[in-house]
């Protein structure tokens, strides 16, 4: 999947493609952020605020590539990833009341 900044349909397709492979319910494909000026945001909100609450796992964060180059984006969109998951992973999510 190759993300790009054209509409906000894609980062809600980024967000349900992340989360399916997050939590294994699908086969892990590869996850192209084109256009760093348009995704760094995203992205340091995403460490400083999801990751930093605990609702994310750091690996989760190497679900994605970012990149400027539309080649390299291109090639990584179609590399097929090695990732193979044995078991689904519990949901992660906002803690729970009795854990904050």
């Amino acid at each position: 999947m190759a993300a790009t900044s054209s509409c906000l349909t894609s980062s809600r397709e980024l967000f349900e493609s992340l989360t399916l492979a997050q939590t294994g319910k699908i086969e892990h494909f590869p996850i192209v952020l084109f256009g760093s000026p348009y995704w760094k945001g995203l992205l340091g909100w995403l460490e400083e605020h999801v990751l930093a609450g605990g609702a994310i796992a750091p690996d989760d964060l190497k679900l994605m590539t970012l990149t400027d180059d539309p080649e390299e984006a291109a090639e990584m969109a179609t590399r097929p990833l090695p990732v193979h998951i044995d078991e689904p992973r519990e949901q992660t999510g906002e803690p729970k009341a009795d854990a904050r």
